[in-house]
């Protein structure tokens, strides 16, 4: 590579030989999630020169074009690896959070290495940024392949306590609707467990509706067989109306009033109430 009037000239064979395959190495440990040991062998500073001298020498469009080819191409393994597992929902859950989560770190980091390129781009041809362009290509090649399936295990994984872990079910729905918003009409009320406003708000014109539903509800309780009315949570084990008695609703004041037998427990708990008060009362000898 020689100089020119402050200008870096770099030949095909400098940014293919030397340049490119660094910048090739990043992104395949970003994406491959290599070990650490691996990755502190990459210096960050040295990534950045390397965009800088690529596009102070005019290479930007290629440098742009083979960064576009080499992330694609990793987001299709990304794809492939989650279609091994499409029949279990666990671990399909399980690859995509993954990949949701390898795909934004990575993304996030070569955002920062090629941020000089970014604002090249921005400023002279007014392209969308490096970091729209990432996202557009997962969201293609990886979120809609899979939306349709995905959707359906976490479903399933809703509808089945403890399939798949809470903290893992929640974090493949929100990484999901961070990477598609639009994914949330495909399914309102699965988003709407774990992403707030997903729902539109509430109208005042609708709440005799909601009023309505509420109702609906509380009937359809009262109707269930194991449905107990009233809160029996306070009452010793044993005792009338308590644990022993569930199901027996002579004794259920919630409904319609007090009955004559409860009445009657009522009046003989204020008779020995005073009774204790006037054993209180009396002088000691």
């Amino acid at each position: 590579m020689s100089y020119f009037k402050g200008m870096f000239i770099m030949s095909d064979d400098d940014y293919s030989q030397t340049y490119w395959p660094k910048l090739s190495q990043l992104i395949d440990l970003l994406f491959t999630q290599s070990e650490d040991a691996e990755r502190s062998a990459i210096s960050y500073e040295e990534m950045y020169s390397c965009v800088y001298k690529c596009v102070c020498s005019a290479r930007g469009p290629q440098l742009k074009e083979d960064l576009m080819s080499a992330v694609q191409a990793h987001v299709c393994s990304m794809g492939q690896r989650a279609l091994e597992k499409q029949h279990s929902p666990k671990d399909y859950i399980e690859v995509c959070l993954r990949a949701f989560l390898t795909f934004n770190q990575a993304a996030s980091t070569l955002f920062a290495v090629f941020q000089y390129m970014n604002r090249v781009m921005l400023a002279t041809s007014g392209e969308d940024s490096l970091m729209a362009m990432f996202k557009s290509i997962f969201v293609h090649q990886f979120v809609s392949p899979h939306l349709h399936k995905l959707i359906g295990h976490l479903t399933e994984a809703v509808q089945k306590p403890f399939l798949v872990h809470p903290d893992r079910l929640r974090a493949c729905v929100q990484q999901l609707h961070s990477a598609c918003p639009e994914c949330a009409s495909a399914s309102p009320q699965l988003f709407a467990r774990f992403v707030p406003g997903v729902l539109p708000p509430a109208e005042l014109e609708s709440l005799p509706a909601y009023a309505a539903e509420e109702s609906q509800l509380q009937r359809d309780l009262r109707r269930h067989p194991g449905f107990i009315v009233g809160d029996r949570g306070r009452k010793r084990q044993g005792s009338p109306g308590g644990l022993d008695n569930v199901g027996n609703t002579e004794d259920d004041d919630s409904i319609g009033g007090p009955t004559p037998r409860v009445q009657q427990r009522l009046v003989q708990a204020v008779e020995d109430i005073e009774a204790l008060e006037d054993g209180f009362q009396q002088p000691m000898v």
